[in-house]
C-alpha cells in the first residue's frame, strides 16, 4: 500500500515536472492510454505478484495444518499404514513388499 502510494506521487511529480497538468487535457486518446498503461501496470504488475506469494504461503500454511489433523487421526486395523504415506515413501514400500513376496 505504501509502495503504491509513494509510486502515484512519483508518477505525479513526472507528469507536473515533464508533461504540466494544464498539457494533460490536450493529448490525445492513446496518448491518455500510454500515461494510464505507465501508472497503473507496474502497480498491477506488483499487486499480482504479491497475491501469488500470498496465496502460496496459505496454500502450505493450511497443508501444514491438514497433515497435522490427519496425523491424529486413528488408522482402521484393516488399511495397511502405508496406504497413508506420502506417495514417494508409498511406493517405495509397495516395491520393498512385493520383493520379500
Amino acid at each position: 500500500m505504501v509502495t503504491s502510494l509513494l509510486w502515484i506521487l512519483l508518477c505525479t511529480g513526472y507528469v507536473q515536472v515533464t508533461i504540466g497538468w494544464r498539457d494533460i487535457l490536450t493529448l490525445l486518446p492513446h496518448e491518455h492510454g500510454s500515461v494510464f498503461t505507465g501508472i497503473f501496470a507496474p502497480m498491477v504488475s506488483l499487486w499480482f505478484i504479491l497475491a501469488y506469494v500470498g496465496r502460496g504461503m496459505v496454500i502450505r500454511e493450511t497443508m501444514k495444518n491438514m497433515v497435522k489433523k490427519l496425523a491424529n487421526f486413528p488408522i482402521p486395523p484393516t488399511i495397511p499404514k502405508h496406504a497413508f504415506m506420502p506417495l514417494p515413501k508409498r511406493c517405495g514400500i509397495s516395491c520393498w513388499e512385493r520383493s520379500k513376496t
